[in-house]
């Protein structure tokens, strides 16, 4: 598996800049380090699970403040005593049991409000759940968290945004595309070829519809 400081290397001298003169080593790794967060979060790589601490008649919980849990992006599984909760959400909830925050348990169900409550109904009776969930992938290390398999689609988008910082906009453009495809994340379609024509196509109709 490739250090950081190999792939700021193989990013610089793809960019014709391996001294770093530009394109410094810390602008770059950040950059990288970008990449690798968007797309653990988009696929799903980096996993933990943990124990998350109860306690008794309380509904929720405020995942980041919790030790432990700082790097919480969202949940993928809770268990409580080898058994996983089921997964729903505070409107289902409510049409079911609208006291719900006051019925004594067991945990039956689990479900975020917002993207920072955890939330379980009825009232937890048990002292623990193990939560695994999508965490932000940790930096400062010496090398990536993510398997080598994705390293050449962090490095393209390193070199997008140092292209873009360039000027070279076509050739940003090109890598950021090329990053896109290797993360299986969809373009904004306000940027899709064609599409301002269309849309002044249609805002053309709309006004001559509006005249008539």
């Amino acid at each position: 598996m490739a250090s950081w400081a190999q792939l700021v290397l193989q990013v610089q001298t793809d960019l014709q800049d391996a001294l770093g003169v530009f394109h410094t080593d810390a602008r770059v790794r950040d950059y990288l380090e970008d990449a690798e967060l968007l797309l653990s979060m988009r696929r799903s790589l980096y996993e933990k699970t943990l124990i998350l601490p109860l306690t008794s008649a309380t509904p929720l919980y405020l995942i980041h403040s919790i030790t432990g849990f700082a790097d919480f992006i969202r949940p993928l599984r809770v268990t409580v005593n080898g058994v996983a909760l089921r997964w729903t959400s505070l409107a289902a909830v409510g049409r079911l049991n609208r006291r719900w925050h006051r019925t004594p348990g067991p945990a039956e169900s689990v479900f975020m409000i917002g993207s920072t409550i955890l939330a379980f109904a009825p009232l937890p009776s048990e002292k623990s759940a193990q939560l695994t969930y999508l965490a932000r992938a940790p930096v400062g290390n010496q090398n990536p968290v993510i398997d080598s398999q994705y390293h050449p689609t962090l490095k393209k988008y390193g070199e997008a945004i140092c292209l873009a910082k360039e000027g070279s906009y076509d050739r940003a453009a090109t890598a950021l595309k090329e990053f896109l495809a290797l993360a299986s994340i969809e373009r904004d379609a306000r940027f899709l070829e064609g599409f301002a024509q269309r849309t002044a196509n249609v805002t053309r109709t709309t006004e001559r519809r509006a005249q008539d």
